[in-house]
């Protein structure tokens, strides 16, 4: 389950060239916002991507922010306005 402060996600496909091969391959791009911060930007191949996946990328940025003290350790009852 995604942390509480995770808000606006928005999950769309797209054509990207993988590096090695430049070759194109299949991408799932995700956009989010943590609290008030962001949009952030996840890129992966399709065959990698999983709610997983998902939820330890965004649960790292959640800790970055945490750790900065830029965002409230608990953020329980604070609602956070769609963009």
């Amino acid at each position: 389950m995604l942390d509480k402060a995770v808000h606006d996600v928005r999950v769309k496909s797209a054509v990207g060239f993988d590096p090695n091969t430049a070759l194109p391959t299949q991408n799932i791009v995700v956009t989010y916002s943590v609290g008030e911060h962001g949009p952030f930007t996840l890129i992966t191949p399709r065959a990698n991507f999983s709610e997983q996946y998902l939820e330890a990328e965004t649960g790292k940025m959640v800790a970055i922010l945490r750790a900065a003290g830029t965002l409230p350790d608990d953020p329980q009852g604070i609602t956070y306005a769609q963009r």
